[in-house]
């Protein structure tokens, strides 16, 4: 057990340390009370959290996708194309996949590398088509929406397949009416342009 003592010294001797106890009993006057603390269990420190390694799986596109003349898409600042070097899944750890709630879809353009969430997925045979919000939904003043979505074919695993992605863009008018606007591989299309 751990002695302390309530009690202001206001001189220090040179033999004597804040550190050592049995010194400081010792120098006490025999009127200052000792008090006796209960032992303090030892605390382990808490284990390290393992953070899996990520595995990541690339196409390299080095391609624009552009949409056909819209007025309603060029009103409200749907870009006219996506300019697109490689593409991407990454998936945490060796036997997680692209359910796993932290599996991000990469890209990569003129701005460098985004991380962009899942946001669904459709069967394709054995393969899965994974969707992920390429630009987020923004309100329009009329109160209708717009945004893209890039489509990329993977397996289960998160490899992804030689299938270049497709892009697509989307406007809800006010009224609910919706409308799906496909984005081509332009025509000798470079990022250089």
């Amino acid at each position: 057990m751990q002695k302390l003592f309530c009690a202001v010294m206001l001189v220090f001797t040179a033999d004597l340390s804040a550190h050592d106890f049995s010194a400081l009993e010792k120098a006490a006057p025999a009127n200052i009370a000792v008090i006796t603390s209960p032992a303090v269990p030892e605390v382990q420190p808490p284990a390290p959290v393992f953070m899996p390694e990520t595995r990541q799986s690339f196409l390299l596109t080095e391609k624009c996708w552009a949409r056909g003349t819209d007025s309603a898409a060029d009103a409200l600042g749907l870009p006219a194309q996506f300019c697109i070097s490689r593409v991407g899944i990454e998936v945490p750890g060796e036997n997680s996949g692209i359910f796993d709630y932290r599996a991000v879809v990469l890209v990569e353009d003129k701005d460098g590398l985004k991380k962009l969430s899942i946001t669904g997925y459709a069967k394709n045979n054995k393969d899965r088509t994974i969707i992920a919000t390429l630009l987020s939904p923004r309100e329009t003043a009329s109160g209708g929406s717009f945004f893209a979505a890039i489509y990329l074919t993977s397996s289960l695993d998160g490899t992804i397949r030689g299938a270049m992605p497709e892009i697509r863009g989307f406007i809800r008018e006010p009224s609910g009416k919706a409308n799906e606007i496909v984005y081509r591989i332009t025509e000798n299309s470079t990022l250089a342009e």
